[in-house]
């Protein structure tokens, strides 16, 4: 698989894990404020991408916008969320009356923000940043390993087990970039 459908396969089973097993009897949570997640203004950066779906996935398991049903309100809520050009594209391809797509789903519907703002040259920049990432004693092990960890997982391809161990114990050796 190439590295757009890794990182759509991915988004998709993020959002299916996250909407789809909240028991819906559960008791209400009633009086609850909470805020708003943070927006997404179409940067095209993965990281600023999946901490707004975190936040927003977060917001709807809270307020039970999960299961099939709760799609179009998930779309609303959504729309609330987004500012600059992804509030633009928003207005133009899901809401706008000659839209080309009529039938959006949450999921279909970020895939879309991910295809419009993710750039490919964004599996490169995370290739420069897991390179980049070397160990230091004011750091610590476990913010270098949590820090490659989070690079790998934007890579195009995952590093295998060996090769992963490998970049780990070359750069506490120093001997890694």
């Amino acid at each position: 698989m190439d590295h757009e459908t890794l990182m759509i396969e991915s988004l998709k089973e993020h959002i299916r894990t996250s909407l789809i097993g909240v028991p819906d009897n559960l008791p209400e949570l009633k009086e609850l404020c909470t805020k708003m997640p943070d927006t997404y203004e179409g940067k095209d950066d993965f990281d600023c991408l999946e901490k707004w779906l975190h936040g927003l996935l977060r917001f709807m398991k809270i307020h039970r916008l999960t299961g099939v049903d709760k799609d179009m309100d998930r779309i609303l809520v959504t729309v609330m969320t987004l500012r600059g050009r992804a509030e633009h594209w928003f207005s133009q391809e899901v809401e706008h009356p000659r839209h080309i797509i009529c039938d959006w789903t949450f999921e279909s519907m970020v895939i879309a923000l991910y295809r419009t703002f993710i750039a490919t040259a964004t599996s490169q920049k995370a290739m420069q940043h897991y390179m980049n990432i070397k160990y230091t004693q004011e750091v610590g092990i476990t913010t270098f390993y949590s820090e490659l960890l989070q690079w790998a997982g934007q890579l195009a391809e995952y590093p295998d087990v060996y090769s992963f161990k490998r970049r780990i114990f070359g750069s506490l050796l120093g001997k890694f970039r």
